[in-house]
């Protein structure tokens, strides 16, 4: 980056040729995989088929659309797509989600500013082999949308399929789910939140933001609460989220923006990258888009103000720590010891 002058750098990276320029590459090198793995590059073409997904576009802009893959979909068209004569069905899509293992809600990265669904579709293969359905999620990038812009586009999607395909979400009757090509039975996994890179830390922040809403609802309403109330139903406050996690996974995620930008620095990116204007520019803005001090600050409403009795105050404040441990997903945080365009002690240090 120093040998660019700093005016080109932000001009690049302010009027979306970052972003276009990576995705073009990415898109010149999908040719190569043909030589480098022919079987994958023919899952690859079939996942691309209408046949094999479902397009969703839950917004205006171009980037806010979901690619939906569906187990027993992709199980009976694959099947059937050498019989030539065979005719798909497309109300058989209402019940392709019975009796899945799980649903991933994958988030794709690319620095906040590239990157594009189709991109990861080779993600889904080894889930939908496993009955798992799966949804990779686009997003407005810099320059178009902030990671705020991009937390708001997650969750417009993750409602948006909540709606038209609510059993996604929804946990099956307790039985087992047979894979379907041999006698092994595996548990329901339940909705995963999974993303990669910056999408690793989008995704995070949308979990916190979804834990922040219902404490924050709680406390609009903490006057109408009485000690009696079930303290084990967290969702009483603002279940208006048609949607629920049940589990996260970040791979080789940014969790502290700060610590990121210095690194950035190191390697002299930080003013080609689109990181520093999609989280706010300043020190202050990075800190309110790292989810590891997020998480460290979820306790801070135990502190909130009030004039209210002690043991009110106290019955409150267990209350919000209950909430946050409830709502508070298992998370597994996945990073590769070599990758130097986001360390690995992004993830380590989250971890602690």
């Amino acid at each position: 980056g120093s040998t660019l002058p700093l005016w080109w750098q932000n001009k690049y990276r302010d009027n979306g040729k970052f972003g276009a320029i990576s995705d073009a590459i990415v898109t010149c090198s999908v040719p190569s995989l043909a030589l480098l793995n022919t079987k994958v590059f023919l899952d690859f073409l079939y996942l691309s088929t209408q046949q094999a997904k479902i397009e969703i576009q839950y917004g205006s802009h171009p980037s806010q659309r979901i690619d939906l893959f569906l187990p027993n979909r992709f199980r009976r068209r694959r099947t059937s797509s050498s019989n030539k004569g065979s005719k798909s069905n497309n109300n058989d899509d209402d019940n392709d989600c019975d009796d899945i293992n799980g649903f991933v809600f994958f988030v794709h990265g690319g620095a906040w500013g590239s990157g594009l669904p189709w991109m990861y579709r080779l993600t889904a293969l080894p889930f939908l082999q496993k009955n798992i359905a799966v949804a990779i999620v686009g997003y407005r990038r810099f320059p178009d949308g902030n990671a705020q812009d991009q937390v708001n586009d997650l969750y417009t999607a993750a409602e948006t399929l909540a709606i038209k395909y609510p059993i996604l979400w929804r946990k099956p009757k307790q039985k087992e789910c047979e894979y379907p090509n041999n006698n092994e039975k595996e548990r329901y996994l339940g909705v995963i939140l999974m993303g990669h890179s910056s999408g690793a830390h989008i995704s995070m922040l949308l979990l916190i933001q979804l834990i922040e809403k219902k404490i924050q609802a709680f406390l609009n309403h903490q006057g109408e609460q009485t000690k009696n109330d079930d303290e084990d139903d967290v969702d009483v406050y603002n279940n208006d989220i048609l949607f629920q996690f049940d589990s996260f996974v970040g791979l080789s995620g940014v969790y502290s923006i700060s610590h990121h930008f210095d690194y950035e620095a190191m390697r002299g990116v930080e003013e080609i990258s689109p990181m520093k204007p999609a989280c706010g520019y300043t020190r202050e803005a990075f800190h309110s888009y790292s989810p590891a001090m997020k998480l460290q600050s979820l306790l801070k409403y135990s502190g909130s103000s009030g004039d209210d009795g002690g043991s009110t105050k106290k019955w409150r404040e267990g209350k919000i720590d209950s909430m946050v441990s409830k709502l508070m997903v298992p998370m597994l945080l996945v990073h590769g010891m070599d990758d130097d365009v986001v360390p690995f002690t992004s993830t380590s240090e989250a971890a602690r």
